[in-house]
């Protein structure tokens, strides 16, 4: 059977097709392949389809709550940890407090320090910093 004879018999009716494939054929074999779907099997795909995607929006805005919740409680244990974390790791806390500004005249350097006599950091002298006092007497 030729290529245009084949074309032919797509016309024909299903049993007529496989009863004159089946008498041509030499062996038979079981496999895969692709099957164009009617216009009614089409219509039901997309119909399917459609269903399919309202009840996967359904589901995913369920779990978008769900995260959503997730998130909320286990972001501020992140946050928590985060920072009890970095005190370990750097054997220190962050403090705010009034720092004292302590001249050194020797090395034109302002001092920053803490309440417990540490020096936090140090900076250049301004200009106005290094004017020395100058302590007026009161003429009698």
């Amino acid at each position: 059977m030729n290529l245009k004879e084949l074309k032919k018999l797509q016309n024909e009716p299903k049993e007529v097709i496989e009863d004159t494939l089946e008498s041509l054929c030499s062996t038979t074999e079981t496999m895969s392949y692709t099957r164009q779907l009617t216009d009614e099997e089409y219509s039901k795909a997309k119909d399917d389809l459609a269903q399919t995607a309202i009840k996967q929006s359904i589901i995913q805005k369920e779990f978008d709550q769900i995260k959503e919740d997730f998130n909320a409680k286990s972001n501020p244990l992140k946050k928590k940890f985060a920072a009890q974390l970095e005190i370990i790791r750097t054997k220190s806390v962050q403090v705010e407090g009034d720092v004292y500004h302590i001249p050194n005249h020797e090395t034109s350097m302002i001092n920053y320090v803490s309440p417990d006599g540490i020096i936090l950091s140090s900076r250049p002298m301004l200009p106005e910093e290094r004017q020395l006092r100058i302590s007026t007497q009161k003429s009698i």
